[in-house]
């Protein structure tokens, strides 16, 4: 079976206040970054095959997200950031990897208690902020856990 790749430099999914889940079962690769903004009623996003995307990730301002089910990400070649979700509980990427240019900014969800992303060996900019998440407890970063976890 051919895997999906969306070719267009910015998929963005932004002010759709009808989108409720973001399901694409296919999807190999984005060639580009993503960006996923503003979207009050999305609950979930499920990419369950990807595997890489070519630019930056930004998971910001989803008022009622829950859960992001990525469980074969291995890399993101630009920035990751994943911030204002206020009903985000946990982010689980069992197999990423790489952190192209740039580096991980995890902010202000308030209902994020863990953060679990074990096979984390490189992140370009060497720099991972996790800062504003008041219930955030458990911590695994991978090779970077000692240096940025509480």
């Amino acid at each position: 079976m051919m895997g999906v790749c969306l070719s267009k430099s910015l998929p963005f999914f932004k002010y759709n206040d009808n989108l409720k889940s973001i399901d694409l079962p296919q999807l190999q690769t984005f060639a580009g970054g993503v960006g996923i903004v503003y979207n009050d009623n999305l609950v979930g996003i499920d990419l369950p095959q990807l595997q890489s995307i070519g630019g930056g990730v930004r998971i910001h301002d989803n008022r009622n997200l829950t859960s992001i089910d990525l469980p074969q990400l291995q890399s993101i070649a630009g920035q990751f950031g994943i911030s204002n979700n206020r009903n985000l509980t946990s982010i689980d990427l069992p197999r990423l990897q790489s952190v192209g240019d740039g580096y991980i900014k995890i902010s202000n969800n308030v209902s994020l208690t863990s953060i679990d992303l074990p096979q984390l060996q490189t992140v370009g900019g060497d720099l991972i902020v996790i800062e504003k998440n008041p219930l955030f407890t458990d911590c695994d970063l991978g090779s970077y856990t000692e240096q940025y976890c509480p």
